[in-house]
C-alpha cells in the first residue's frame, strides 16, 4: 500500500487511529489488532471525498505508541471524555480542544519520523 501524498490527510488519519486506539484500550483493555486498524482505515476513508491510500503498518505502530503516551492523561482513560472527541457522524470533532491537541501531537510525531 502506498503512502498518502497529502501530509494533512496522513496527520488526520493518524489522529483518527490514535483516538481509536485510546477507545479500544479503555473499552477492551488492549490496543487494536491489525484487523481492527484496517476497519478504522475503511471508516476513516469513507468520510473523505477522495480515497487516500495509507501505509497502515507504519501508522498502526505509530498510533499505538502515541496512544500509549497519551494514556497517561486521566481524561484520555475515560470513555465519556473520549466520546466527546467524536462527532455524531463518527468523525473527529475538530472543534474539540482534545482533538486539536492530539492532531498537533500527531503532526509533530510524523514530522520527526
Amino acid at each position: 500500500m502506498s503512502y498518502v501524498s497529502n501530509s494533512h490527510a496522513r496527520v488526520d488519519c493518524l489522529c483518527f487511529l490514535v483516538i481509536g486506539q485510546l477507545v479500544a484500550r479503555v473499552k477492551l483493555g488492549a490496543w487494536l489488532q491489525p484487523d481492527r486498524i484496517a476497519e478504522l482505515l475503511v471508516i476513516w476513508n469513507a468520510g473523505r471525498r477522495e480515497s487516500e491510500y495509507i501505509d497502515s503498518s507504519a501508522l498502526s505502530g505509530l498510533s499505538e505508541a502515541i496512544a500509549a503516551d497519551l494514556f497517561q492523561i486521566p481524561d484520555l482513560r475515560d470513555l465519556g471524555a473520549l466520546a466527546k472527541l467524536i462527532s455524531g457522524k463518527g468523525t473527529l470533532d475538530y472543534h474539540a480542544p482534545g482533538v486539536q491537541a492530539i492532531f498537533r501531537i500527531c503532526m509533530a510525531r510524523l514530522a520527526s519520523s
